[in-house]
């Protein structure tokens, strides 16, 4: 068991947050997943359109994004310091175009 303790303090950043970054994270852990239950129970329900459902997801991220933005400003800390590195342009290149790229070979 020591080892899996081991490995989780390793993944795990070496930042303490401040109120701020405590109450955002409180919120993405206990407030989000809660309010997740009040899902409508009909199952039957009429779906807006497929790229309404993307578009509002990628706006979710986004607004997640930018709320994990401010909180760092808030609190002075780094994107480094919880894990957050930029690559070089070459391997981004790589790593955005290469599974389209797969997907589309494999399509064809």
């Amino acid at each position: 068991m020591s080892g899996l303790v081991g490995v989780l303090q390793d993944l795990a950043p070496a930042v303490e947050f401040g109120w701020t970054g405590r109450a955002f994270v409180f919120v993405l852990l206990v407030v989000v997943p809660f309010l997740s239950l009040f899902q409508p129970v009909e199952r039957e329900m009429v779906l807006p359109p497929r790229m309404a459902l993307y578009i509002s997801a990628v706006i979710g991220m986004v607004v997640l994004v930018a709320a994990t933005g401010v909180v760092l400003l808030a609190e002075g800390i780094a994107p480094s310091e919880i894990g957050l590195h930029s690559t070089g342009v070459a391997a981004f290149v790589v790593w955005t175009s290469l599974p389209p790229l797969v997907h589309f070979s494999a399509t064809f």
